[in-house]
């Protein structure tokens, strides 16, 4: 780890960035900027070894938008492996941000990948797990197991109406994934009772 001076226009953030968190609203974005025009920057960006933008994508975008020149960085070339490059971008943002139920769902989804590939790896060595990759990556994005399944519920088996409702504020996560399960439960063939199945093959029998 070690600071570097690098030109602003050469550097480009992780595409895991957007992908997961996309960009700031137009009016945090432009904070951001009158921010760092008056006070100047006060946290390095974050750059991989292959010199990509892990933490602080959006500072990128700001210090482009002000035409900044260069701009000392914090070279994390400790990282190793991309699969620490993303864990470390994800709880990054997880722990500097807000997140919508939608980026919840996505940075959980992709830490339960990592984790699940972790605990793999572990068991293959040890012989053993290193615990649940869901709830490792509940935990990481700050809400209970429980509640992440439920909000897992929402963003896979839910209609876009229903997803959009619930990233407004407009229906809890909890409430939707109520709204999930029973519109699954109606779909759900229902299972004949062994005793409804011999009582009307015994009603059949009788008019034969």
């Amino acid at each position: 780890m070690r600071i570097v001076t690098c030109n602003v226009a050469e550097l480009e953030s992780h595409p895991l960035s957007l992908e997961l968190f996309g960009q700031l609203e137009n009016d945090r974005f432009l904070d951001l900027v009158a921010d760092i025009e008056r006070r100047g920057l006060q946290n390095f960006p974050e750059l991989d070894a292959h010199k990509r933008v892990i933490c602080g994508s959006q500072r990128l975008r700001a210090l482009k938008h002000l035409k900044w020149e260069t701009v000392d960085c914090l070279l994390r070339d400790e990282l190793q492996t991309e699969e620490g490059i993303r864990e470390h971008l994800i709880l990054d943002n997880t722990q500097r941000r807000q997140l919508t139920p939608a980026q919840m769902y996505k940075a959980g989804r992709e830490l339960e990948r990592i984790y699940a590939a972790q605990a793999k790896e572990v068991s293959g060595k040890l012989g053993q797990g290193v615990g649940s990759a869901s709830g490792r990556a509940a935990a990481q994005v700050g809400t209970s197991r429980a509640s992440y399944h439920r909000l897992k519920d929402v963003m896979e088996k839910g209609d876009d109406d229903l997803k959009d409702r619930v990233e407004r504020g407009e229906l809890s996560v909890s409430a939707a994934s109520q709204l999930v399960r029973r519109a699954e439960s109606k779909r759900r063939p229902r299972k004949l009772d062994p005793d409804d199945t011999r009582s009307a093959a015994l009603n059949f029998a009788r008019f034969e």
